[in-house]
């Protein structure tokens, strides 16, 4: 009986962060990956309120509504910018904002955890079926069912859900009807952000928290969202038990593959149906406009600069540029050829992922899980089954190609919001088993005991010890694979997956096979993921599971949008850019995320081209 009521517990702190994400992305076509934030905002709010009040129940009423005028602001000033671009460019947005909140925290309140003093009469204990049961746990579950029959008849009972209900059918005829489309809209954010507020003042009632749960309840409030279907308010109710009971059970039965257990189950239900299981087909809407911004600007007689530029970077250039990285070392410290190394292998990384995000138009919040894959793998093999490291390294490719081609084959046919969050199911399900498996994979302490890289060819032994001999070696995989990377690029395959990206519905007439090139092309930035994460390796001896999560592949999502997604050159540019900056940012404030943040909404704002798109965008 107890774990039946403990499950219902948890279901519903899941289902207020989820009904508000689903709200949001019914009403709005918006995946809100700032609704973590907003929940964990409403239990640091609550904990000002009952200091100042010392008055749990005031603080109870006021810290939602607070949070849901929060992001109602947010919705107004930032969201309400992006509304007409791709949904990718909304994402990343909404990252920053994250990024901002989260150092807003630390400032406000600290990093440390955080308790709430609640009143004496909610420390107790009912008696249900022979068994004591936190009174917290019960007013949790009965506020979950007050807001759920709220909800309900909120949107189908009354004029504000009808309206509500017309302006996410159609926005443009809701409009021409006479309704204030932005009111409506930012209404929708505000309740959504009061949904995920009532849910953090709950949270509080559980015991300490900090601000990193909010990353927890969102990921697994996207799996709920999914399982139930992206809209349904129905479906958000069921699939947050189904979630919040398997997480249980599998925590008493399996600890190690709790969290496992719901994203295999969001796989599953993602190949099976797709809609999930009350959602209905949405695909399309979400095709609001091209990944890449410049290439609906209007054709202009070029510049003189323009005309040298020639529409590209010239190859002179190219070369200019690694001849500068080969001289960089000399006269450098250990530390700053350690971040050009590092900035090599994000470079690297970023190239891959705008293979697929800029040129074949698809958003993909795994592929970290495949650069982990490549770590993991090369670290394995050889510190458990060879001491020959071409060997570890030829087998860490195999086994991200492989991982790539499962996930590929399971997810390429979804389009869309479908395809970003199927990967990400992906990715969390690595990130799980590599946090988990602690005897394999060393779990969250990380794997150690990584040797130096080193080749014995023909009997010579090459050893890359030194941080500089290192450097070379990443200097040469990193010009041969952008070279391979390339010729790809400019092939006629090439071609074809920007005429995918402009118009697959064309394409597809035409009868170009849509999946088989959106395949071999994730396959292949799966490939050069496994590359930059097998050499990540033995360049850093520690690897941890964090190279897994999806919050790595955000931020080199992040990284090709600073340098201009669809560009070539430009993900090498941002990631030069994002980790310099990064870098003084760090060395002046602890509260880097806040800074990265800012700069973040900027670009998506004022330059969503990037910085190389923006300079070729006005030089062609």
């Amino acid at each position: 009986m107890l774990w039946i009521l403990n499950g219902f517990t948890y279901s519903m702190l899941l289902f207020l962060v989820a009904a508000g994400l689903s709200l949001i992305f019914g009403f709005m076509r918006i995946i809100n990956f700032a609704h973590g934030a907003f929940f964990i905002l409403g239990s640091y709010f609550a904990l000002s309120i009952v200091s100042w009040t010392n008055n749990f129940w005031i603080a109870f009423l006021l810290a939602p509504i607070i949070v849901g005028l929060f992001s109602g602001i947010i919705e107004a000033f930032l969201v309400r910018r992006v509304y007409n671009v791709h949904h990718a460019y909304q994402i990343i947005l909404l990252f920053g904002v994250v990024l901002s909140i989260e150092d807003l925290i630390k400032i406000f309140w600290g990093a440390e955890q955080k308790i709430i003093s609640t009143p004496a009469w909610l420390k107790g204990a009912v008696t249900i079926g022979g068994q004591a049961f936190p009174t917290a746990n019960l007013i949790i579950i009965v506020v979950g069912l007050l807001c759920a029959l709220g909800c309900w008849l909120l949107f189908i009972k009354t004029k504000v859900g009808a309206t509500l209900r017309a302006v996410s059918s159609d926005r443009e005829l809701a409009n021409a009807l006479g309704h204030n489309v932005s009111m409506i809209t930012t209404l929708a954010f505000m309740l959504g952000g009061l949904l995920a507020g009532i849910g953090g003042v709950l949270l509080t009632l559980r015991g300490p928290f900090t601000s990193g749960i909010g990353w927890e309840y969102l990921i697994f409030a996207f799996a709920v969202v999914v399982i139930g279907g992206l809209g349904s308010f129905a479906g958000c109710f069921v699939a947050a038990l189904i979630v919040g009971y398997i997480y249980i059970l599998g925590a008493a039965v399996i600890p190690q593959l709790a969290m496992s257990f719901i994203f295999l189950l969001l796989v599953v239900i993602l190949i099976l149906r797709p809609t999930g299981l009350f959602g209905m087909a949405t695909g399309a809407r979400h095709e609001v406009a091209t990944i890449v911004p410049i290439v609906r600007e209007q054709k202009r007689e070029p510049s003189f600069l323009g005309k040298i530029w020639g529409g590209r970077i010239p190859y002179v250039a190219v070369l200019t540029f690694l001849a500068l990285l080969c001289f960089a070392p000399l006269g450098a410290s250990r530390y700053q050829i350690c971040l050009l190394s590092t900035i090599l292998i994000m470079a690297l990384f970023a190239t891959s992922v705008n293979m697929i995000l800029g040129f074949a138009g698809m958003l993909s919040f795994g592929q970290a899980s495949l650069f982990a894959v490549g770590s993991y793998s090369a670290s394995l093999l050889i510190i458990n089954f060879t001491k020959s490291w071409p060997l570890a390294l030829l087998g860490a490719l195999a086994c991200s190609v492989i991982v790539a081609l499962i996930i590929g084959v399971l997810s390429i046919r979804h389009v869309e919001i479908y395809f970003a969050m199927l990967t990400l199911a992906f990715g969390q399900l690595v990130y799980t088993i590599v946090y988990k498996w602690t005897n394999f994979t060393g779990g969250s302490d990380g794997l150690y005991g990584i040797p130096p890289l080193n080749f014995t060819p023909f009997g010579f032994n090459f050893s890359l010890e030194s941080i500089s001999s290192f450097y070379y070696f990443l200097l040469i995989i990193f010009a041969i694979s952008i070279f391979i990377m390339r010729r790809i690029v400019n092939s006629s395959f090439g071609q074809i997956l920007k005429a995918i990206r402009e118009n697959p519905t064309r394409m597809e007439f035409v009868g170009i096979n849509l999946n088989k090139y959106k395949l071999i092309v994730f396959v292949i930035a799966g490939l050069f993921a496994g590359v930059c994460g097998a050499v990540f390796a033995p360049f850093n001896t520690v690897i941890a599971p964090e190279i897994s999560s999806w919050v790595f592949s955000g931020e080199i999502v992040v990284v090709c949008l600073l340098g201009g997604i669809g560009t070539f050159f430009g993900p090498i540019g941002g990631a030069f850019i994002f980790s310099i900056v990064k870098d003084i940012i760090t060395g002046l404030t602890e509260y880097w995320m806040l800074c990265m943040g800012t700069i973040v909404i900027a670009l998506v704002i004022g330059f969503p081209e990037g910085v190389l798109g923006f300079f070729q965008r006005r030089l062609t």
